[in-house]
């Protein structure tokens, strides 16, 4: 009985001893547009040997690379063309591997960056980091600039800035974008009333000219 404890020992505890491989991805979760987003990913080699990992990150849409200033790869799923960065990357036991790289998003939203994919080549196994996700707000300087509108940015577009997007409530301002916007009728209404007492007053000018140049004559 001792003898088959001490065989189950042995066989158990190069198991529990042996740790995963653990990736991390890591960037802020919030920025201004126009601002760097970095993105910095860590992995370790938890085993006894040199292992040579191959690090591969796919990239949404709407990005624009920023360094590296290139892609490795390109690859297309259901017609949409994917950004790939590619590394290989030698560790000795025990080392830990550090990458970053730097984007710049090219709209305003929420992003999400799938999980880093990483293939140890010595025993074929493949790991996974976790995904992040961030936010890019606008830069609230006063002015409705060309990305914004009122969803995104509402302190600098009000409700009736020409955004490209419609608010028909009638809150007393006439949305451009809207071509059924009721205040934007009020308004034309009011316009239209105020040519009309214009025109009348001028017709009623012109009138009391002409008598009073007829009674002078």
């Amino acid at each position: 009985m001792k003898i088959f404890t001490i065989l189950i020992l042995i066989l158990i505890l190069p198991l529990a001893s042996a740790q995963d491989l653990e990736a991390i991805k890591e960037a802020k979760t919030n920025f201004i547009y126009g601002e760097e987003v970095e993105v910095k990913i860590n992995f370790n080699n938890p085993y006894t040997s040199t292992r040579i990992f191959e690090v591969k990150e796919s990239l949404p849409q709407g990005f624009i690379l920023i360094n590296p200033k290139n892609a490795d790869d390109i690859e297309y799923h259901d017609g949409i063309t994917t950004k790939i960065f590619r590394w290989q990357i030698t560790l000795n036991p025990g080392e830990i591997a550090s990458i970053s790289y730097k984007i710049i998003p090219e709209d305003l939203g929420s992003y999400g960056i799938k999980p880093t994919i990483i293939f140890d080549k010595t025993d074929s196994q493949v790991y996974l980091s976790n995904s992040i996700e961030f936010t890019i707000y606008c830069d609230t300087n006063g002015i409705c600039e060309e990305n914004e509108n009122s969803l995104t940015c509402p302190n600098d577009c009000n409700a009736e800035a020409q955004d490209n997007i419609c608010n028909p409530e009638a809150e007393g301002m006439c949305d451009p974008d809207c071509s059924d916007d009721p205040d934007c009728k009020t308004e034309n209404n009011s316009l239209l009333i105020s040519l009309i007492l214009f025109s009348t007053l001028v017709a009623f000018a012109l009138v009391l000219f002409l008598i009073k140049k007829k009674k002078q004559a």
